[in-house]
């Protein structure tokens, strides 16, 4: 049996040898030639840099001069923010700016509201005093208040953001490698970071991975805005890697290694060091036990089957066991070498790879028996509040209940891409429903005011008063979900609450079409991980394309509302009265021409949607590539049925829409 555990042990090996784009090389550095030359548009946009300082008294007299004198030809500035320092933190920082021409602010912290992290709430009121000081600021620099710069990282950072079109530009800092403990564990983390997050995958603007580290962050900071600032990742520990998920919804990032960004923070004990890995590793796990007990399982076997089958195998004579388990062992040091050398370590240190990620191990277990306790993520005084977890049923229930197409293409996507969606998807049906159900014009226009108040509140860091809007906040703080674009959905239902909408031009089609469908594309894109641009390009296309079918599809019953989505340039065209009843005009014989023009717009919006996916990366274009299909095979089918509006629903029985999801899933 352990024979078999170390042939799979090496086989995993083998393939982080040769895939998962090469992370070991550790290759992605941030060097000083990055500072070279003047950036992408000859101009040095202003920067201001916000440091969250508690209790740092000790570091920040060290550090906070090496960010005051940076050589950086724009303008620069600096906000401290004294979160509540007990220790002389804001005097500490005013001293050490003393001979500096950088302007300096410490401001203080206020009291921690429910639902924020100490250091983001931080980060938050430093934010907001960015804005009061430097409005113009295109940059946000966010870094720690142990974090030591070289005086040309501030000028490497921004050329790269401008010259790349970078969103998020992140440096891991030079964690401080000097005491027993930190040799043996300081260079496995980041090696199991890097593992965790290939620098070259975050870096890639068409790969998903997001990452960042938060000692040193710059961010445009109109992308900041676009995602409400910090009031989505609010409640979140590990808050830079949440920053780097919503950054990479709005475009490109990037992260990499650098020397001349270092920690000067000491964890000269293990209980040091064991503080800092248990405060947020089952956060990492979601706090959910089978991850744990996976990644228990997973630790085991990939980095201890090797050396535990050498052992055995010498013991024993099984020389075979111990050949499999020697040459698992051999990969495993030759893999960690890069990131030794980023730390100066002899190679032959990474022999001892298998003894830290059994201390890795034991952490994270204890992490998770913290938690449990009460204790999770305690930090400086502070204890994490426990998350509010939602029950996905009641979410996913909205989407059966509806026997929707939307239902069918989420069984493509994982549980937490599929619990956002129906996130989304139960938001929209909520909004649609006071549109559609609610009799009195005043109270429909209550409710959806009510909704824009509350995804407005979502956005300003505010908890949320429906269940619906807390699994929503859940996904946009996962996936970067645009406030406007939320909007925007509840804009669409306004057209239709204020008064039926009647035969409107194309252009007031297209603008409806936009918001009660593109919209939610653009929402659904994010979740799904497609690049910025062909999801924006797909949303635009495939979104008015499945909404123009659904108006073919939905004409008599639009009707008995009162609405008509025809446009009246095309029934003025076939001789069709505008003015006319709706009744007169689904009797009218050129109805049927009518339909025809306007599904010959359907099928351009489908061939661009056809177009736009056969660019995008397949997998994650799956859903979107059911839907089109689903929707392709409704117009196939009125057409063929000659648009006999009067008639049955145009609909597919769940056996063919099984089938379309058997065929996408290949």
């Amino acid at each position: 049996m352990l024979t078999e555990l170390a042939v799979v042990s090496c086989c995993i090996w083998g393939g982080l040898l040769l895939f998962r784009r090469r992370f070991w090389q550790a290759e992605e550095r941030l060097q000083i030639e990055d500072a070279v030359g003047t950036p992408h548009g000859g101009e040095w946009p202003e920067v201001v840099v916000v440091i969250p300082a508690r209790d740092e008294a000790e570091v920040i007299g060290i550090s906070l001069p090496t960010v005051l004198r940076q050589d950086y030809p724009g303008r620069l500035r600096v906000i401290v923010v004294d979160d509540n320092s007990r220790d002389g933190t804001g005097e500490a920082a005013r001293a050490a700016a003393a001979g500096t021409m950088t302007p300096l602010e410490v401001t203080s912290g206020t009291a921690l509201p429910a639902g924020w992290t100490g250091k983001v709430w931080a980060m938050a009121k430093g934010l907001g005093r960015a804005d009061v000081l430097a409005p113009e600021a295109r940059y946000v620099l966010l870094t720690d208040a142990d974090i030591a710069y070289d005086p040309w990282v501030v000028r490497a950072l921004v050329r790269k953001a401008e010259g790349e079109g970078r969103h998020l530009v992140s440096v891991m800092a030079l964690l401080r490698c000097e005491s027993r403990w930190e040799r043996l564990l300081i260079p496995a983390f980041v090696f199991f970071f890097q593992k965790l997050y290939p620098f070259a995958a975050v870096n890639d603007p068409r790969h998903p991975a997001a990452a960042a580290a938060g000692g040193c962050l710059l961010v445009r900071r109109d992308s900041l805005k676009a995602v409400g600032d910090f009031a989505l990742i609010r409640n979140r520990l590990i808050d830079d890697c949440a920053l780097a998920r919503l950054m990479k919804a709005q475009g490109s990032i990037w992260l990499g290694l650098s020397g001349a960004v270092r920690s000067l923070r000491a964890y000269d004990s293990r209980a040091a060091l064991w503080s800092m890995v248990t405060r947020t590793a089952f956060v990492q796990l979601d706090h959910r036990v089978g991850q744990l007990v996976g990644t228990v399982l997973a630790m085991i076997l990939v980095y201890l089957a090797g050396p535990v089958a050498v052992g055995v195998g010498s013991f024993t004579g099984a020389w075979g066991m111990a050949g499999i388990g020697a040459l698992t062992w051999g990969m495993m040091a030759f893999v960690y070498r890069p990131t030794l050398a980023v730390y100066r370590r002899r190679w032959g240190e990474g022999l001892a790879l298998p003894v830290a990620a059994f201390f890795y191990t034991l952490m994270t277990i204890d992490s998770a028996f913290q938690f449990w306790a009460g204790r999770g993520g305690a930090w400086k005084g502070r204890i994490q509040q426990r998350p509010l977890r939602l029950r996905n049923d009641a979410m996913r229930a909205v989407a059966a209940r509806a026997q929707t197409s939307f239902f069918w293409a989420m069984a493509l996507l994982g549980r937490e891409k599929r619990a956002a969606m129906f996130a989304i998807y139960a938001f929209c049906r909520t909004v649609d429903d006071i549109a559609d159900d609610i009799a009195d014009p005043a109270e429909r226009a209550a409710g959806l005011a009510w909704w824009r108040e509350e995804v407005t509140r979502l956005y300003e860091g505010c908890s949320p008063r429906h269940p619906v809007a807390a699994a929503l906040a859940t996904a946009a703080g996962r996936f970067g979900l645009r406030r406007d674009d939320c909007l925007a959905v509840i804009d669409g239902m306004v057209m239709d609450a204020q008064g039926p909408v009647y035969a409107p031009t194309l252009a007031e089609l297209d603008l409806y079409c936009d918001r009660v469908a593109s919209a939610v594309g653009r929402l659904s894109v994010r979740v799904f991980g497609l690049p910025a641009a062909e999801g924006e390009s797909l949303s635009h296309a495939l979104g008015r394309a499945l909404q123009v079918t659904n108006i073919l599809r939905d004409i008599a019953e639009d009707a008995g509302r009162g609405r008509l989505y025809l446009p009246r340039e095309f029934l003025a065209a076939h001789g069709v009265a505008v003015e006319a009843p709706v009744a007169e005009i689904l009797r009218h014989p050129a109805l049927p021409r009518v339909c025809a023009d306007l599904a010959h717009l359907a099928r351009h919006h489908f061939a661009e949607a056809e177009r736009i996916l056969a660019v995008c990366p397949r997998g994650r274009a799956r859903p979107a590539a059911l839907m089109k299909a689903v929707y392709q095979r409704y117009l196939r089918r009125l057409e063929a049925g000659g648009f006999r509006v009067l008639g049955p629903r145009v609909r597919l029985s769940g056996g063919e829409k099984l089938a379309l999801v058997l065929r996408h899933m290949v």
